[in-house]
């Protein structure tokens, strides 16, 4: 029978329960059209706040850009890209993923 000393020695020392780190996420945001990869490398973020602020950005920009179409001057950036970080725009999807290493 082994004593209580070297059952914790072994378990310390060969293996046994260490602390572990949280993981660590990154989040990336992108848009593509349904069925097809994305047509611009996505980008990588350290929270999902600065990614889903990209993606409004580039909404921002694509409205900008439409703006004389019909129905486009009323829409705003949050009109189009949810609080979770996804939307569509013409086509397009518009996505915040977060990857955990």
């Amino acid at each position: 029978m082994q004593s209580g000393r070297a059952s914790n020695h072994r378990a310390r020392h060969h293996g046994g329960p260490t602390i572990q780190e949280p993981p660590l996420s990154t989040f990336i945001a992108g848009w593509n059209q349904p069925g097809y990869l994305p047509e611009v490398e996505r980008e990588e973020f350290d929270t999902f706040e600065d990614a889903r602020q990209y993606l409004l950005d580039t909404v921002d920009r694509w409205l900008d850009e439409d703006w004389e179409e019909p129905d486009v001057d009323s829409l705003t950036a949050d009109d189009v890209i949810n609080a979770f970080g996804y939307g569509e725009y013409k086509g397009y999807n518009l996505w915040v993923e977060e990857i955990v290493s």
